[in-house]
């Protein structure tokens, strides 16, 4: 495949926040995760879904980071009190002397990055940024077992998949997703269809994955310097196993004691 780095995000800001809602439970194990610490950053903070409620959860600095100015934009609109905004990419980030106690890649932002070598100087720029005691948490779905047994042959880019019935400036839309699958590659580019009741043409998103499997996560942290503390299969702290449908990842630098 071509290097997807610089097409992997396609998608009207106001369309996708409609859609893009999260995973069940996150905000409040956001909100546990970050107690006690004192600077906040998450990465590919889109709409400021997530920092919305830990604006209220705390007392602590907040940070949000996106590269997408138009989701950025909205997430200024509606934080613009006590977040520090970085349009930036979360592969290549540099904050000068500031260090955090936590850094927070929430409902499977990781998967944006388009390749190994992305997710690893991801890692790399939140080794460079985390203080020593702090941590990396970040959750995706669960892949494995999908990678395994899904056949290829089903994700040929045509197929309608309902999603969910939204409405936008006054307009009903049903809203379907069709995805290509790059098995060998781990990727996953997904089209978002957003069909008007009322007639008319489709609005478009596009959103590009590059999904992992458990047994990759420690090791692309290693090679960042970073060291797997825990990988639950929920937010509520079970042990992961390749069948969930979601992970949530623990990190601490590799000189953390």
């Amino acid at each position: 495949m071509t290097d997807p780095a610089e097409d992997d995000f396609d998608y009207p800001a106001a369309l996708y926040e409609l859609v893009h809602r999260g995973t069940a439970g996150d905000l409040s194990f956001y909100s546990r995760v970050c107690s006690g610490a004192r600077n906040v950053i998450e990465l590919g903070c889109g709409y400021g879904r997530v920092l919305a409620s830990l604006r209220d959860a705390g007392d602590f600095a907040l940070t949000g980071l996106e590269r997408d100015p138009d989701l950025l934009a909205r997430a200024r609109a509606r934080l613009a009190d006590r977040v520090t905004w970085v349009e930036a990419d979360m592969s290549d980030f540099a904050l000068g002397d500031a260090r955090f106690d936590r850094i927070l890649i929430p409902h499977s932002g990781v998967y944006c990055l388009s390749d190994d070598d992305r997710t690893v100087a991801c890692f790399r720029a939140c080794a460079r940024h985390l203080t020593q005691d702090g941590k990396l948490v970040f959750d995706a779905y669960g892949a494995d077992r999908f990678h395994q047994e899904a056949d290829p042959a089903d994700y040929d880019g045509d197929h309608l998949e309902p999603v969910v019935t939204v409405e936008h400036e006054g307009t009903c839309y049903d809203v379907f997703e069709r995805s290509t699958w790059h098995r060998a590659d781990q990727q996953l580019d997904v089209v978002y269809e957003y069909i008007p009741r009322a007639g008319g043409d489709a609005a478009l998103g596009r959103l590009l994955h590059h999904y992992l499997l458990q047994d990759q996560i420690g090791p692309l942290l290693a090679r960042a310097g970073l060291r797997l503390e825990s990988l639950a299969g929920d937010f509520r702290g079970r042990e992961a196993t390749p069948d969930d449908d979601m992970w949530v990842a623990t990190a601490v630098r590799q000189d953390a004691t």
